[in-house]
């Protein structure tokens, strides 16, 4: 088995490089950058279906695998078929903390900015949410909080949780953030104790938000 850093360098530098210089607020994954138009061509490889999220006219999904490894990307656009979101989430990575900091610590080289971090730890498990870029979590209301439990919350917001299981983490009262700015990138690793972890790499530039 490859070393858990060269894997997730291998899987996820590839496909989120770094931005030009004088581009520091332009993040991609595969290729796709915020507020460009995605393709016709390039949609073909992917499911597409109306978009929960309002800040969207539609998202469009595939899946791949490598190995033992499986990824999950999500494109979230506007009318014009231009990128709002991306999300792009890797199951079953043999995660460890000194792996996972030093892809931290390749991209931050890489993105030229310190990233900003959030660190949980859930029972035996620990989370690190990993932010760069112009955008801010902030912690979201009793009110918000009450609406994900029921299932209600507003598809006008943006929410992003560390254990990707909004109303798991609302009843468990587990950090859940509404995500403000514009033009970023956030990666949340899931460490498992004694088990495969997994990664997940988005690149947001939020109108109004998503619950996603």
């Amino acid at each position: 088995m490859r070393h858990p850093c060269r894997l997730l360098l291998l899987i996820m530098g590839l496909h989120l490089p770094a931005p030009a210089f004088a581009q520091l607020q332009t993040f991609a994954i595969e290729g796709f950058t915020l507020g460009s138009r995605v393709s016709p061509e390039e949609l073909e490889r992917f499911d597409c279906i109306r978009s929960r999220w309002t800040g969207a006219e539609r998202e469009c999904r595939k899946k791949k695998e490598w190995k033992q490894v499986s990824a999950s990307t999500s494109l979230f656009l506007d009318p014009q078929d231009r990128l709002q979101l991306l999300s792009q989430k890797f199951d079953n990575i043999p995660l460890t903390e000194k792996s996972a900091e030093e892809v931290i610590a390749a991209h931050s080289k890489r993105f030229n900015l310190e990233p900003r971090r959030v660190v949980k730890q859930v029972g035996a498990d620990k989370v690190m949410m990993v932010v760069w870029g112009n955008v801010e979590l902030k912690d979201i209301d009793i009110q918000t909080r009450l609406a994900t439990i029921q299932g209600r919350q507003s598809d006008a917001l943006l929410l992003m949780d560390l254990i990707n299981d909004m109303e798991k983490s609302a009843l468990d009262v587990l950090p859940i953030y509404e995500i403000k700015g514009n033009n970023g990138a956030v990666w949340t690793f899931y460490l498992r104790s004694g088990a495969p972890g997994w990664a997940m790499a988005r690149i947001i530039s939020p109108g109004e938000g998503t619950h996603r």
